[in-house]
């Protein structure tokens, strides 16, 4: 049976992701290696399987180039299919950005000798506001620009009452 493995981005089935590396298994628990196989510039890679075979597993083991590695394991049946192909998604890689505010914050006075001492102590500051913009442009694994140098990927992040604020989802780059 000719296993036709298709690898594509989450977003855009059309768009084909190459350099991913598959495993494909005879047992569920992924510990009989049949083959490995690397996705080409097609996003595509076939692999030949003994008909002796009527199941397979396929697990990703190394995920193209700026996307989350998936670790699902596919179960695949063949059957007495000449042929089977299975498409697999990937989601491109993210970032987290946290950002912690704090400063000097007046807590106390103290009258001396000399005249006011005044004790300020750290303090986590919440309500600080902030906008995240890019260094750079931002380009897609597809090569198509995605956010010009200057352009705000986030406006308006509000540090919480614990001084913090933690932004998701923000795109590879500068």
């Amino acid at each position: 049976t000719e296993l036709k493995i298709i690898k594509a981005d989450a977003a855009n089935d059309e768009l084909r992701l190459s350099g991913a590396v598959i495993g494909v298994y005879a047992d569920s628990t992924c510990s009989e290696l049949l083959s490995e196989a690397t996705t080409g510039d097609d996003g595509t890679v076939n692999v030949s399987i003994a008909r002796a075979y009527k199941t397979v597993y396929i697990k990703e083991l190394s995920a193209p180039e700026g996307y989350r590695l998936k670790d699902t394991i596919y179960t695949v049946e063949l059957g007495d299919n000449a042929s089977v192909s299975v498409l697999v998604k990937n989601e491109a890689q993210t970032a987290g950005l946290k950002i912690y505010k704090q400063g000097e914050m007046l807590t106390d006075a103290e009258i001396t000798d000399d005249g006011v001492a005044f004790i300020y102590r750290l303090k986590k500051l919440s309500g600080a506001e902030y906008r995240v913009t890019t260094l750079g442009n931002i380009y897609g694994s597809d090569g198509a620009l995605l956010y010009q140098k200057g352009s705000v990927l986030v406006e308006n992040a509000q540090t919480n009452a614990s001084g913090e604020v933690f932004i998701e989802n923000l795109p590879l780059g500068q």
